[in-house]
Order: C-alpha cells, then sequence, then structure tokens
C-alpha cells in the first residue's frame, strides 16, 4: 500500500472503505465537516434519548403494557428537534395481545413523562418533541437484535 500526501491508497481499495477507515471524510482532508459532526451529535442524543426512554419506560410509568416494550431505536426525524421512536410490543410477554393502537393511547397519557426523562437526560436548551412506532416483535429475533442506534 502506498501513501503520498498521506491521503493517497493504493487504487484496489475501495475509495469510500478507506474514507470510513481512516475517519476522512470529503475528500480526505484532515477536518470533519459541518455536516458529520451534527450527524454525530444527532446519534448522540438519539442514543442518550433510548436509554433515557427505556428507562422510563421500564421504570417510570405505570403500566405493565408500556413497561414490557423495548425501545429498539431512536432516530432524528427529519432532525434532532424531533425524534422517532420505534418501540417493540414482544411476542412472549403479556403485552403480546395488545394491539399497537392501544400501545399509543397509553403512550399519549405519559408523553410528558417521556418527554421529561430525555430533557433531564440530555444536555440541550430544548428537548425534542417525540413520535412513536409500535411493532410486534418479528418471530425468531430476540427484543435485542433491532437495528436501533448503539
Amino acid at each position: 500500500m502506498s501513501r503520498r500526501n498521506g491521503s493517497s491508497f493504493d487504487s484496489k481499495f475501495d475509495a469510500d472503505f478507506l474514507e470510513g477507515l481512516s475517519g476522512r471524510r470529503g475528500g480526505g482532508h484532515g477536518r470533519r465537516g459541518r455536516n458529520s459532526r451534527g450527524e454525530q451529535k444527532a446519534q448522540q442524543l438519539c442514543r442518550q434519548a433510548q436509554r433515557a426512554l427505556s428507562l422510563a419506560l421500564s421504570g417510570e410509568c405505570d403500566d405493565d403494557v408500556l413497561r414490557s416494550l423495548y425501545v429498539d431505536a431512536v432516530v432524528p426525524a427529519p432532525d434532532a428537534t424531533q425524534l422517532l421512536v420505534r418501540l417493540v410490543i414482544p411476542s412472549t410477554a403479556a403485552a403480546a395481545d395488545v394491539r399497537a393502537e392501544d400501545v399509543l393511547a397509553r403512550l399519549d397519557r405519559v408523553h410528558g413523562l417521556l418527554r421529561r426523562a430525555v430533557a433531564e437526560a440530555i444536555t440541550r436548551k430544548r428537548a425534542p418533541e417525540l413520535s412513536f412506532i409500535v411493532v410486534p416483535e418479528i418471530a425468531g429475533r430476540g427484543a435485542g437484535g433491532g437495528g436501533g442506534v448503539a
């Protein structure tokens, strides 16, 4: 592998792979662009929100159905001022026969509590708005096997 000026690699390697490997974006300059910094902050916010929501649902909500839910993913929608939270209804839990509409109604009742939990866990002027998607667990895929923000 040859390097010239710290940014040129052997042509048989994929350029995107090498950018990811070297941590460089946008032409190999050592600095991160404003977008990647913003994306990094948004992902950090999503991880913090996911942890806060998991704790709030499992402990602060006085509702067995909400306690059984799993926070699978939290993503910016469309940006960090609004977060989309994907919740999974476990198939083995007592809530397996609960419909998504019922879960959404229960979430609506505790929406303020959940938003406050996120606000306490993050360091931002304003807490993001929360939107929820509720899906049943897919057979053969455990609650921890989701493609969420880690």
